[in-house]
This record gives C-alpha cells, structure tokens and sequence, in this order.
C-alpha cells in the first residue's frame, strides 16, 4: 500500500497472481478491496491455494465474492491479451478450454499474458513453494501452450507461487520454444513486483 501511494500514478491495473492472504477471510478481501479502490484502477485476481482453502476441501466461494469471473478469463488490455487462469479448480494445468479461448481471440495483438498461481514452467517443483494438490503425473502445460505460437508472437505466462523460503528465488525468468515462463512471489529476501509495459516486463523494488 505504500508503494502505491507513491507510485501509484505510474500503473494501470493491479493483477494478484494467487495467495493473497494467508487463508480466505471475508474480512481480510473486503478490506483489500476497500483500500485499493482509493487507486482508481482495475483489480484483477486468479485464486492461489491459500485464498480458496487447501484441497481436497478447497472452498472457492469467498474469493469467488470479491474477484470472481468465469475462468479461464480473457481480456484484451494495453495491447495485449491477459489469460486469467484457475490452477487450483485444474490443478497445475492449463486447460483446453483456456488456450482455445486465447486462440480464437488471437489476430488484434502479437502478444499474450497468461496469469497463474501455480508453477507452469517445465519441472515446476524445483521452485514452487508448495505441492498442495499437485498431480502425478504433472500436466504437459509446455505442450498445451505451444499451438500457441502460431498465432501470437510472444507468449509470457506468468505464475505467483514462489519465493517464500530462501532457498527458491523470488524471481525466475526461463524460455523454452519461444514462451517465457516468468515465476515471481513476494520473497523472503527480495520484495519486489512484476511491471508490465506493452510486451516488457519489468521488476521493481517495494521499498
């Protein structure tokens, strides 16, 4: 919050890549909403483990409240496309659905967002920070999304799930076939955020 109040003339939208508060509270999202609002921008969310309950009795209702939208969402914004996804309703996958919805609005922009909580890079365990509900075998999602890139010229595909133990970086950037796999949570030695202008993506410091 006081990063925003800063800067906040510097952003457009706010997007929250999953694990917003430590467990779902009416509360909590309420005030969250409550004091963004002042920033006059559009608030964004995909569910992360923590914001809907741990499976298997994950309960999506009270995040569904405040950000709920029928996933997988697609937005055309800033001259891109923004690919919200649910990986705790799928988990750790990128649906068929998801990336039919981002080909078939592909054709006004080369460049395609898409928003996750869980880890979707290849060997997502190396740097996740839990393995809540993660399937075996694990989903093939670099296979999902390749088709992908026939139709946009660049393809980021950005998950929240890292960063909280020392060990695992607050910030990972690695590209396989032309997708860029960014990873990035508020991190124990670095608090930092995901900056995105036109089809560049930036880091920046909290503090």
């Amino acid at each position: 919050m006081n990063f925003l109040q800063t800067q906040a003339v510097k952003f457009g939208d706010i997007y929250f890549t999953g694990d917003i508060l430590p467990s779902p509270s009416l509360e909590g999202f309420a005030r969250l909403k409550r004091e963004m609002s002042e920033f006059g921008r559009e608030i964004y969310a995909v569910p992360g483990n923590h914001d809907t309950g741990f499976s298997p009795n994950s309960d999506h209702s009270i995040f569904m409240d405040f950000f709920g939208m029928d996933y997988p969402a697609l937005m055309p914004k800033a001259g891109a496309n923004f690919l919200l996804i649910d990986t705790i309703e799928n988990p750790w996958a990128i649906t068929s659905e998801a990336i039919e919805r981002a080909k078939n609005s592909a054709g006004t922009t080369d460049t395609l967002f898409i928003l996750a909580h869980s880890i979707l890079r290849p060997n997502p365990t190396e740097i996740a920070n839990s393995l809540d509900g993660i399937p075996d075998p694990l989903p093939d999602n670099l296979a999902q999304i390749a088709p992908l890139n026939d139709v946009y010229e660049n393809i980021f595909v950005v998950s929240g799930d890292t960063g909280a133990f020392g060990n695992r970086p607050a910030v990972e950037c690695r590209v396989y076939e032309n997708i860029t796999f960014v990873s990035q949570g508020l991190g124990v030695d670095e608090e930092i955020i995901l900056a995105i202008r036109g089809n560049q993506l930036f880091t920046l410091p909290l503090n």
